[in-house]
């Protein structure tokens, strides 16, 4: 009988491996040529840039630079790994492929559709779009409404 329970223990973990394995992976999305005020991911931060905003604690976390227009986060050597700005307050000239986009119409036209659309908060009736460049390990999501325009961008290196 303990024989018995072994095998199939082990078939059961054989088994949830193998569909871990095939789940989808997202298809790669060139994302180097998303910006939020000249900022992205990978770049070395401009201490002269940081000047131009106002410094905050309106938002929660342990990000490195924490200013009212956008978040910034950095490895060791200065270079950022996190960018955060919010789309509906306009601080920010947040770029995609050269377009500031407005609507997840305005994404899926720029930036195509290798994206996975899911909740970010079911209560506010939030969703996001993740799109992944693979080649350069960013991860970029696109926050929004119900009426499909967004609210906030997380660019960030996976």
């Amino acid at each position: 009988m303990r024989k018995n329970c072994f095998k199939f223990s082990v078939l059961v973990l054989v088994l949830i491996m193998l569909m871990a394995g095939c789940s989808e992976r997202l298809k790669t999305t060139d994302l180097s040529n998303i910006s939020l005020d000249s900022l992205s991911v990978g770049d070395k931060i401009d201490d002269d840039i940081l000047t131009s905003y106002t410094q905050s604690e309106r938002y929660s976390g342990s990000y490195k630079y924490k200013f009212e227009e956008i978040i910034i986060d950095t490895n060791d050597s200065d270079e950022v790994t996190y960018l955060f700005a919010r789309f509906d307050e306009n601080y920010i000239d947040i770029k995609v492929n050269g377009e500031n986009p407005k609507t997840t119409e305005d994404v899926k036209r720029i930036l195509g559709e290798n994206y996975q659309d899911k909740d970010y908060d079911r209560e506010q009736k939030l969703r996001e779009f993740v799109y992944v460049d693979n080649d350069r390990g960013v991860k970029a999501e696109f926050v929004y409404s119900s009426d499909q325009s967004l609210l906030w961008i997380e660019l960030s290196k996976q």
